[in-house]
């Protein structure tokens, strides 16, 4: 796999594999997101779509199994069928993860049936776990599981701000860091030895890491501000911590916290049922809840929370309190000096009254250094006692140590101004100081968070595999359970299908009225009771408008192609699996000289193939003209009966015309209308077997007719009745 390109692996061509590369960064990360379905995620890509990235997964799923998806469904109608089905599905499936994998669904040919039928015991297996749950505690997990998504690394480099350096003497350390790409989140730099000149530059940075391969002057690198040294093998994560954190942090906080809760409620299931029993395996819960008392030690964005390490709190608190406390103490110390000031007594003799006056300046008043010269003398050591007090305060309040508590005599000078202010170089440079001691704690506790919720990186992956698991059954169970639909058997040694009980899943997903119909055709098992033979491979379906004679085709596609995904069926089902399905629908309006040679040729296709077939087709009459339509249509059932592969099932007005041009023996089925009940048209929607109905024109009309006063129009239809009474 290394030696080969993108495209070699995958079929993708050179401009989407770069796209690709681009956005995964290696060419293994991309073949692992296309073989774990990651749709959505490729479809983001600039350039891609949702089009293309369906294709791309489907292309290489395809050459896993050899199989794909238009190898089985051989017409657009029936792509349409599958699609809307899959809608279905996917309306079911709370993460995008399995929505994504639904949409690569596909029917199976008959060539796979031993992978449909381990996916249908895995579904029964799996469904009958799950009945040992109640169902309102599976609706609750049911919704908890829109939160959880794949575990996507938040990407840092244009969001961390770090003002680290790390510094090594080997070219080869160098040339790895570079590698690896630390350089885009921290400078780098190659050095022959550290030099004092350099010492000015090095305390510029908030953290300096060195990775030295020769031994060096302790005492040197002692006197850089937060430095530290790594003398062991080094890994990114040692440098740059906050990587590790982005797999943890943004969305995937939530994620983790959410499938956390999950999972400790699927355990539970998993020990009442054995569901998910070999999966748990690899995961044990005080490693969970070790990673999960570690992930709450930060919050969301990565920062560390209060409370959880006393350096750094304190350091923080510090920092955020910095200004108050410097004007606290600059206020108390004026007013200490001014209390002073106030109770003292001194007396002036008159030449040092006139030397006063004599220094009145511009803005008529006299300098405060001329002034403190006639103080008593006991009051300058007063304020310098209380200067001296305010910078004891201060180093208390700003938890200082040597070399740090130097700097606050720079703060507060000596000088015997009134009022005192601080110095605001001094400010700052302490501040600076200060922060930098802030982020040398938080470099230490975020690198010891790092190292602890790395180690469970692949543990909440296998957490988060199980809870997609989950989603899948639910929704499969769910879909079940609302649709009444039932897990089929198949007869790899039979071709045909018969069905009893079944709806059309798309009248009951648009909450329309439906009714259950029992079917068969072929040469298979009876899902009903039946004395007659009713083994046929070639059917006309007959009867009335608006009766249900499509719905029932529908639902046939429905049922053969539910069932080939391995999932659950309309009603009952017995399937002898096909390799194709061909499903042609009623063409509307006028149909061109070119969709007639469109469809010409998908029939010839589907004539000439020697797979076992599914051929569906609705009033393809409508393909030529109406005189030559029977002649048409006949020779098309003739041939596919003569092809001793297909199972076709036509709907058609055409029935007694078809007759008269074909030699060979078909079945007829009717869907009857019976009359009329409060203005709507009563149909028994069960085809009734071996049976010509009638398209009943006449019921209609006799609606029309009930439903006007006006005698114009009752007499136009009265006419029209009785033309038509005997035909109904």
């Amino acid at each position: 796999m290394k030696n080969k390109t993108l495209t070699e692996l995958t079929r993708i061509g050179p401009r989407i594999s770069e796209k690709l590369i681009k956005h995964f960064i290696t060419k293994e990360n991309v073949i692992k997101a296309i073989s774990e379905g990651r749709i959505s995620e490729i479809a983001s890509i600039k350039g891609i779509g949702r089009k293309s990235a369906l294709k791309i997964i489907r292309e290489f799923h395809s050459d896993g199994s050899g199989i794909y998806s238009n190898d089985i469904l051989k017409t657009d109608d029936g792509i349409k069928i599958r699609n809307k089905i899959i809608e279905i599905l996917q309306s079911y499936a709370q993460t995008q993860y399995i929505k994504d994998k639904f949409s690569l669904m596909f029917p199976l040919p008959a060539s796979k049936i031993d992978i449909i039928n381990e996916r249908v015991s895995y579904f029964k297996k799996s469904f009958s776990q799950l009945r040992l749950i109640d169902r309102d505690v599976l609706l609750k997990i049911h919704n908890m599981l829109k939160r959880i998504k794949p575990i996507n690394p938040v990407n840092l480099r244009n969001k961390l701000n770090l003002h680290r350096l790390i510094i090594t003497d080997s070219q080869k350390i160098y040339d790895d860091l570079i590698a690896d790409d630390v350089e885009k989140y921290s400078q780098v730099l190659l050095i022959k030895s550290l030099k004092e000149k350099d010492l000015t530059y090095y305390n510029s940075f908030d953290i300096v890491i060195f990775l030295l391969e020769k031994s060096s002057n302790r005492g040197f690198i002692n006197k850089i501000e937060n430095s530290v040294i790594i003398e062991r093998d080094w890994k990114c994560s040692d440098l740059i911590p906050e990587i590790i954190l982005g797999n943890f942090i943004g969305p995937n906080y939530e994620i983790i916290l959410t499938a956390y809760k999950l999972i400790k409620i699927i355990l539970q299931i998993t020990k009442k049922t054995g569901l998910f029993s070999d999966d748990f395996e690899n995961v044990e819960i005080k490693s969970l809840e070790d990673l999960i008392s570690n992930l709450k030690l930060i919050d969301k964005n990565g920062q560390i929370i209060s409370g959880n390490n006393i350096e750094y709190d304190k350091s923080n608190e510090i920092i955020n309190n910095f200004d108050q406390i410097i004007a606290e103490q600059e206020l108390w110390i004026n007013e200490k000096i001014e209390e002073e000031i106030k109770t003292s007594e001194t007396t002036l003799k008159g030449n040092q009254i006139f030397e006063l006056l004599q220094s009145v300046d511009e803005s008529k008043t006299i300098p405060l250094n001329n002034l403190m010269e006639f103080l008593p003398l006991n009051l300058s050591t007063i304020i310098e006692d209380i200067l001296i007090k305010a910078r004891e305060k201060l180093i208390k309040a700003l938890c200082l140590e040597d070399p740090d508590s130097s700097i606050v005599f720079d703060i507060f000078p000596n000088e015997l101004n009134f009022p005192i202010e601080a110095d605001n170089y001094t400010i700052k440079k302490l501040k600076n100081s200060l922060s930098k001691r802030k982020k040398f704690f938080e470099f230490q506790f975020i690198s010891q968070i790092a190292e602890n919720l790395n180690k469970y990186k692949i543990l909440i992956s296998d957490c988060i595999k199980i809870l997609f698991k989950l989603d899948e059954l639910l929704a499969l169970k769910l879909l079940k359970e609302d649709y009444d639909l039932s897990f089929p058997k198949f007869y790899k040694d039979y071709r045909g299908l018969s069905f009893k009980n079944a709806k059309s899943v798309f009248l009951l997903c648009n909450n329309e009225k439906t009714v259950p119909i029992n079917y068969h055709v072929g040469k298979i098992p009876l899902a009903f009771d039946r004395d007659d033979d009713i083994n046929n491979d070639t059917i006309i379906l007959t009867g009335a408008n608006s009766g249900g004679k499509t719905t029932l085709l529908q639902t046939i596609a429905q049922v053969v192609i539910m069932g080939q995904m391995g999932i659950s069926v309309p009603g009952e089902a017995n399937i002898g699996p096909f390799d194709e399905i061909y499903y042609f629908s009623k063409s509307q309006g006028v149909i061109s000289s070119g969709a007639f040679e469109t469809s010409i040729k998908q029939f010839t296709n589907a004539i000439i193939s020697n797979e076992n077939k599914l051929v569906l087709m609705d009033e393809l009459e409508a393909i030529t003209e109406p005189g030559a339509a029977a002649k048409v249509v006949g020779g098309i059932l003739e041939m596919f009966q003569a092809s001793k592969s297909a199972i076709t099932i036509l709907v058609s007005h055409l029935a007694e015309q078809i007759i008269k041009e074909i030699d060979i023996h078909i079945r007829i089925d009717g869907i009857e209308a019976n009359g009329l009940k409060d203005g709507e048209l009563i149909v028994d929607r069960n085809p009734k077997f071996n049976y010509l109905a009638k398209s009943m024109p006449f019921f209609i009309i006799k609606k029309l007719f009930e439903s006007t006063s006006d005698p114009n129009k009752q007499g136009i239809y009265l006419k029209m009745m009785n033309l038509l009474k005997d035909d109904k």
